[in-house]
């Protein structure tokens, strides 16, 4: 019960003096926090900064873990998570499962249109403009538009997503699952190792990355920095509040030297019901060291997982119970690995 207290004492601290660590403000005042709970136990942090995206990492020689977690955030309209409630987003599978559904509707209504449906749905009427390249232009686009349907559609989904996402990225303020979570379990983990096992503080590195959301920016610039010359293992923390199932997954470099099946196998021993599945985080920027995800995740209603709350203005909750088991079987493998 005492790392559940100091979990959320931590939580309640990020709350108080930096919760929205988006503006550069914001991102200041998280470095701040950060070095303050850090210096506690001696160790100096450093920021790495490409574009905007300025990444917090400490100063470790040579690591043999590396704890990541990414520390911005943001909204996506709350469709999003009853969608993912129904359909879970995570994994390939499920994915690929959806895009063949939206496949086939856009198909029959493709068909549709000797009954003038398609056309109809989409509003295209005919149009004749006085200028000749304005005709041009429009010929050439509604052409375009019936000839490849699928193309121009995802291409406009697409569109709509990325300017939500820069809309809302600097007004996300609920994101406890998504990723104070993360954020919170890898300082515990720190602050314990420094009182329990402090000669192995040394061997391990934190990697706070920004920008996670939009496109995984800073942790692509963490790779580049990582030796490639050394065994270096990446534990990616993303989603950890809340969940029924460990979500677990590794890069390619993980699964080819048979290390995600090893900690699954780990966290399996722990009596934990493992997904493994594939999850959109900064574990993927990593190309030549072994990488893995730990997400907590529930079950769809038809298929597939899903981080409850995340990207959602319902993300004000974690369970620090069971964030706190799982804290102390990462800190044993931790100990394990660099014993």
């Amino acid at each position: 019960m005492i790392l559940s207290l100091e979990l959320k004492q931590l939580y309640n601290e990020i709350l108080e003096k930096c919760k929205s660590r988006n503006t550069k403000k914001g991102k200041k005042q998280f470095e701040k926090f950060v070095k303050e709970k850090l210096k506690e136990i001696n160790l100096d942090i450093e920021t790495d900064s490409i574009f905007i995206a300025t990444n917090i990492i400490t100063k470790t020689v040579e690591p043999k873990i590396i704890l990541m977690a990414h520390y911005d955030t943001i909204k996506y309209p709350d469709i999003f998570e009853w969608i993912f409630k129904i359909i879970g987003p995570i994994g390939s599978k499920q994915i690929l499962k959806l895009f063949i559904f939206i496949c086939f509707i856009l198909t029959c209504l493709y068909f549709s249109d000797k009954f003038h449906i398609y056309k109809y749905i989409f509003f295209f009427k005919p149009v004749v403009f006085s200028n000749e390249l304005l005709n041009s232009i429009y010929f050439f686009c509604s052409n375009f538009f019936f000839e490849y349907p699928l193309s121009c559609l995802t291409f406009f989904v697409l569109s709509l997503d990325y300017i939500a996402k820069l809309i809302t990225y600097r007004n996300k303020l609920h994101n406890a699952n998504d990723n104070t979570s993360g954020i919170i379990s890898i300082l515990s983990i720190m602050l314990r190792i420094a009182r329990n096992n402090p000669s192995i503080l040394n061997k391990i590195q934190i990697c706070f990355t920004d920008l996670e959301e939009l496109g995984r920016i800073g942790s692509w610039s963490f790779n580049k920095k990582i030796p490639k010359d050394k065994e270096v293992i990446i534990i990616n923390l993303d989603g950890v509040g809340i969940g029924d199932y460990l979500l677990i997954d590794g890069n390619n470099e993980s699964n080819k030297k048979g290390f995600t099946e090893e900690i699954i196998s780990y966290f399996e021993q722990k009596e934990y019901e493992i997904v493994k599945c594939r999850i959109v985080s900064d574990y993927r920027s990593i190309k030549e060291n072994i990488a893995i995800n730990i997400s907590c995740g529930k079950k769809a209603k038809l298929t597939g997982y899903y981080i409850p709350n995340c990207h959602s203005f319902h993300d004000d909750e974690i369970y620090f119970e069971k964030l706190e088991t799982l804290i102390l079987n990462i800190i044993d493998y931790i100990e394990e690995k660099t014993s």
